[in-house]
This record gives C-alpha cells, sequence and structure tokens, in this order.
C-alpha cells in the first residue's frame, strides 16, 4: 500500500499532488511538521521508536494539513488509481 500511495501522490492527475508531497518529505527533513512540541521531539529523535499508535495519530495531521482534507474524495480517487496501476490476472 506505501508503493501505490507514494504513485498516486506523486502521478494521479498529472501530478496535482506532487509538490504537496514533496513539502511533506521537506518538512519532515527540515523538522518542521505543524506538530505539538511533544510529537515533534518524538520524530526528530531517532533513538525514540515511532509507534503505531503516534503514526496514528501523526500520520491524519499530517495528511490533512499537507495533501488535503476531503479524506472520502482522496480516497474515491485513490482507490480509482490503484485499479489503473494493478495488471489484472484472471484464473479459470
Amino acid at each position: 500500500q506505501s508503493y501505490a500511495l507514494v504513485r498516486f501522490l506523486r502521478e494521479e492527475g498529472y501530478g496535482k499532488r506532487l509538490a504537496d508531497y514533496h513539502q511533506m518529505l521537506l518538512g519532515g527533513l527540515r523538522g518542521d511538521w505543524p506538530l505539538g512540541e511533544a510529537s515533534r521531539r518524538i520524530a526528530a529523535d531517532r533513538n525514540i521508536p515511532l509507534t503505531v499508535r503516534w503514526n496514528r495519530a501523526v500520520g491524519p495531521l499530517l495528511f490533512k494539513q499537507y495533501i488535503g482534507d476531503d479524506f472520502d474524495q482522496i480516497e474515491e480517487e485513490y482507490l480509482a488509481f490503484c485499479r489503473k496501476i494493478v495488471y489484472h490476472v484472471h484464473f479459470k
């Protein structure tokens, strides 16, 4: 799913989300994601393991900030994109 999501953010709609995706990556690189102090400290410290709970809390915040907050519309576009990139195999 990660591979498909990255392809979607880069390619769908002739790259309409590519600049936003790059800004999200650059924000992480620079350490200036729009997070609270505790989450920012955890994100910056490689010695602190990023838990599933932390990812579930922070992931949607970052996605909303950088990519968009209309999750239903984005999911619809994402699923359509996935159907386009999947090679369909039929078994008899």
